[in-house]
């Protein structure tokens, strides 16, 4: 049997090991992955807030969707900025390529500035469709059931479009590729593993969840700063860490056999401690 030295198991056997390791030994840049995040959204939520003032916006309308949302959709690509960063950096952190906060954030804003600002300027369009189409179904005065059901469904498949791009956020942050191949792998992974996706969307979405249908402004106000403060680098670390699990089965498996278990000890060493 081979002998190892004890700091040849220092690595981690497996995703969820490594999560708990890496949550408690860089939580200070959780919380600094979710502040930088949240500063990137500072346009976005200083337009929602100034529009939340003025009655005229309040008016159920596809004119005033348009408009409120329109512009959103363009401030919200700013967003991306600080997703583009947080992602780069818990990729290194998880592959064990000695990942700094700092550095690390500013570099992903580099390579993949394009890349997630589209993402999230189409998030924003994708949004405002959702709002403009929930608009026109509760302007039309139909059957109560029959609006919660048309509702439902536009929500259905909101969402269903978003789990989309969650997996294009972790595809841009670990490979080179073109947009389209992003896309494509996104929709493949989000419904060829749908059924153990949904637990991790759930977590990634939980303020969004909070902020589109609880109806206080205090929890959605408490959302924003629990978000902004620590969940942001949370989910981060959470998805993260999920996608490389699902990478490994998937895209690695076929394309990038070197990435398999990047990061994690490897099978051997596992089997033979």
């Amino acid at each position: 049997m081979k002998k190892y030295s004890s700091n040849e198991y220092a690595l981690p056997e497996n995703r969820l090991e490594q999560f708990k390791e890496v949550f408690l030994s860089h939580f200070f840049a959780i919380i600094l992955t979710s502040i930088y995040t949240l500063i990137s959204l500072f346009p976005c939520l200083i337009w929602l807030i100034f529009t939340a003032f003025f009655d005229i916006f309040h008016e159920i309308s596809i004119f005033n969707d348009l408009l409120i949302y329109g512009v959103n959709a363009i401030l919200f690509s700013l967003g991306g900025l600080g997703f583009a960063g947080s992602f780069y950096y818990f990729k290194k952190v998880l592959f064990n390529e000695g990942g700094d906060i700092n550095k690390d954030f500013f570099k992903g804003i580099k390579l993949n500035f394009k890349s997630y600002m589209l993402i999230f300027f189409l998030f924003g369009l994708l949004y405002m469709i959702l709002r403009m189409s929930v608009s026109s179904i509760l302007s039309l005065s139909l059957d109560m059931a029959l609006e919660g059901i048309l509702t439902g469904i536009s929500y259905l498949l909101f969402f269903l479009i978003t789990f989309v791009f969650l997996f294009m956020l972790t595809i841009e942050a670990v490979y080179v590729v073109t947009f389209k191949q992003c896309l494509l792998n996104s929709i493949k992974l989000t419904f060829g593993y749908l059924y153990k996706n949904i637990g991790f969307f759930i977590i990634f979405l939980l303020p969004f969840f909070i902020y589109e249908f609880v109806p206080n402004d205090i929890a959605k106000i408490v959302a924003i700063l629990v978000e902004g403060f620590f969940y942001f680098g949370f989910s981060f670390l959470v998805f993260m860490s999920y996608s490389n699990y699902v990478f490994d089965k998937t895209i690695n498996k076929e394309h990038y056999k070197e990435l398999i278990r990047k990061g994690l000890r490897s099978y051997e060493d596992c089997n033979d401690k």
